[in-house]
């Protein structure tokens, strides 16, 4: 006989436990004494002694509980389980993504202003999502060298020059201009 509540007790019949089956299967809104006695006995049948002597002795009732905190744990592990493997996806995703536009904002210098528009819309895009995917939105402010003189959050990415984007980008990200 098995270590877990709901598995068979040592002490219990084959005919008992196979009427907790009945009870511990059924949604828990549903269980009842006299719907285990109708699928055991019949429909109908008023012989239900025996059903509610072994669900007292037997201790049905916390037992068919057990199993049903068990299985939503099991659920719930499988949910986070999932979740967390979406959220990698989606993190190496937007960082691949972010890649690009690293590569991409190296050689800015060459592109038309229209796709300087374009990749810098897409990379506040990324950004943003990435920051909602680590809830890290930004919560201080900081300096950018070189002249800016303002915060990355309130910076008009918009109103740089591809030249100044590309210089900010390596100060944010740490890079040299030799790199």
């Amino acid at each position: 006989m098995g270590d877990r509540p709901w598995d068979q007790r040592d002490d219990e019949s084959a005919k008992a436990y196979a009427a907790f089956c009945v009870y511990r299967d059924m949604p828990p809104h549903q269980r009842s004494q006299k719907l285990v006695s109708d699928e055991v006995y019949g429909e109908g049948v008023r012989n239900r002694g025996w059903i509610s002597a072994w669900s007292a002795k037997y201790d049905w009732v916390s037992r068919a509980k057990a199993l049903d905190a068990y299985k939503a744990q099991v659920e719930l592990e499988a949910v986070m389980s999932q979740r967390v493997e979406i959220k990698r996806r989606r993190v190496k995703l937007l960082t691949d993504y972010m890649g690009k536009f690293e590569q991409l904002l190296e050689t800015m210098e060459d592109l038309p202003e229209a796709d300087v528009r374009e990749i810098t819309g897409a990379l506040k895009m990324v950004v943003g999502e990435l920051r909602k995917e680590f809830d890290d939105e930004p919560a201080q402010r900081h300096h950018v060298e070189g002249g800016l003189g303002v915060g990355v959050a309130s910076m008009d990415i918009e109103a740089m020059t591809p030249e100044e984007k590309v210089k900010a980008w390596r100060q944010l990200t740490g890079r040299n201009e030799d790199e």
